[in-house]
């Protein structure tokens, strides 16, 4: 199972952050994080997106990292 969880580096997201990792190694399922920015700030938000995937992926957990641009519901959509 692949578990999906938006993210913009609010401490609010990273707490939803910290409970889906702890929720898909409990499942031993795949997750992501997506986060959607402005163009300007793209290269910055995918430095942050790497960082957390390098902080969190471990031999328990598999973390895949998506960087969108332009409006969130457009972009997720």
């Amino acid at each position: 199972m692949k578990n999906l969880v938006l993210i913009d580096f609010t401490p609010e997201s990273i707490e939803a952050l910290d409970y889906a990792i702890d929720f898909t190694k409990a499942i031993k399922g795949k997750l992501e994080i997506l986060n959607v920015s402005d163009e300007g700030d793209y290269q910055k938000q995918i430095q942050k997106l790497h960082d957390l995937k390098a902080r969190y992926t471990s031999s328990e957990i598999q973390i895949d990292t998506v960087e969108l641009t332009g409006d969130l519901e457009t972009a997720i959509a």
